[in-house]
This record gives structure tokens, C-alpha cells and sequence, in this order.
């Protein structure tokens, strides 16, 4: 659930800035942006963990850290594709 509403928040944040600034965004403009949206995703990310690995018992089968076994792995995850959404949502705009 958290997760939903985590990725629901930032791709409708991306969207409201790719609305209103991406047309005089430059490309490495977009690419901090979103790295910076993909860093604040991870830092916010609850990660609840069981014997020293991840329980991702309580999440979609859609999460990305679904089948990660240690916690950096599936922050690096999330940080993907929360960076990759972000792209795609900015992309010729």
C-alpha cells in the first residue's frame, strides 16, 4: 500500500512537472530531476525485514523489491524503477 501510494505521488508530481517545466527543461536537467525523485523514493521506502532479510510478504507481486532477499538490493531496485518511470514520463516533452 505504501508503495502504491509512494509511486502514484511521485509519477503525478513528474507528470505536473513535465506539464508545466520539461519544455524548458535540458536533458541533464530531466536526468537530475528524476535522480533526485528516485534518491527521495528510496530514502522514504519502509523496508520491514525478517531473520536479517526482506519480508516482502505484505507487498503487491507488482513491487519491485518482491523477490529481494537483502534490503540494499531492493532499495537499488526501487531506485531504478522509480528513476525509469520518471524518464519515460519526461521523455519528449
Amino acid at each position: 500500500m505504501i508503495y502504491q501510494l509512494l509511486t502514484v505521488g511521485l509519477v503525478a508530481g513528474s507528470v505536473h512537472l513535465a506539464d508545466s517545466d520539461s519544455r524548458r527543461l535540458t536533458t541533464e536537467e530531466v536526468i537530475a530531476q528524476c535522480q533526485e525523485n528516485a534518491q527521495r523514493s528510496v530514502t522514504e521506502l519502509k523496508i520491514e525485514t525478517r531473520a536479517g532479510a526482506v519480508d516482502s510478504s505484505g507487498w503487491p507481486m507488482s513491487h519491485p523489491c518482491k523477490f529481494s532477499y537483502f534490503e540494499k538490493a531492493c532499495k537499488q531496485k526501487m531506485y531504478e524503477s522509480t528513476y525509469q518511470k520518471c524518464i519515460t514520463t519526461l521523455k519528449g516533452r
